[in-house]
């Protein structure tokens, strides 16, 4: 029979072992998300959810490199509930993303901007205006507000880049207005409502769509500018995915202690 003297050698063993691959799966997944986030940088747009996940990675890759920190299991404890509160705080937010509330028969559907590359709409901003082509096929009677206005690494406002896509599908220009003065969320909504205000009678409803991740943040934004508007949601690409996420826990996080 073993003696009692090995099991203190095996639960050693045992701790090391896990050490280990907590170390190794901290320097892969640090890398990718590395990888993933100099690819957005360069063929989308830089940004603080592009920087975050950098910056997430870098700690990563550190943490996997270093064996002297892979065994202090305070720290390892630590970066395992970070990583489970922001799964946590992702999956939160694309469940509620995803239920939809918006019908078919508001005056208006506000489109928020995304980005633009160039002059061209990136992948994300591209799955809100697919959402919006399809909602148009349903009630064309409804106005489509664009909302965006321009910023770095765009040359043209984010609401004209919006505007031709939606033209190039089939949406016809004059149910299409543009506001392309905003920079964030609540000027998207302001801007836009007072864009609404001059062309529809007091009392139309309206909808707006947004990435599953922006749902929720975009709805209290919403509320806040007094506009009660349902939602539709386009779904994010997975490599977007996690600059997105990151980005979009810390705006709610802010949103929540600051108001």
């Amino acid at each position: 029979m073993p003696s009692s003297s090995d099991s203190p050698a095996t639960s050693a063993r045992w701790s090391r072992v896990v050490a280990a691959l907590v170390r190794l799966a901290s320097f892969g997944l640090g890398g990718a998300a590395i990888g993933n986030a100099t690819y957005l940088a360069i063929k989308t747009n830089m940004n603080s959810g592009v920087i975050l996940e950098a910056g997430v990675g870098l700690v990563m890759v550190s943490f996997g490199a270093s064996r002297r920190l892979g065994r202090i299991r305070w720290l390892r404890t630590t970066a395992l509930a970070a990583g489970g509160a922001i799964l946590a705080a992702s999956v939160g937010l694309a469940a509620y993303g995803l239920h939809d509330t918006a019908g078919d028969r508001d005056d208006a559907l506000i489109v928020l901007g995304a980005g633009v590359h160039g002059r061209s709409v990136t992948a994300v901003l591209a799955a809100r205006l697919d959402v919006a082509v399809e909602y148009h096929r349903r009630n064309p009677a409804a106005l489509i507000v664009v909302a965006g206005g321009q910023g770095p690494q765009e040359d043209i406002s984010e609401a004209e880049a919006m505007s031709a896509y939606l033209v190039r599908r089939g949406v016809p220009a004059d149910r299409i207005v543009k506001e392309d003065k905003s920079t964030s969320t609540a000027e998207n909504f302001a801007f836009a409502k007072a864009l609404l205000d001059e062309r529809l009678p007091t009392g139309y409803r309206i909808a707006f769509v947004t990435s599953e991740f922006h749902v929720f943040r975009a709805e209290q934004v919403a509320r806040s500018t007094g506009l009660k508007a349902d939602h539709l949601h386009s779904h994010t690409l997975w490599y977007v995915q996690p600059a997105s996420y990151l980005r979009e826990i810390v705006a709610v996080a802010k949103q929540l202690v600051f108001g």
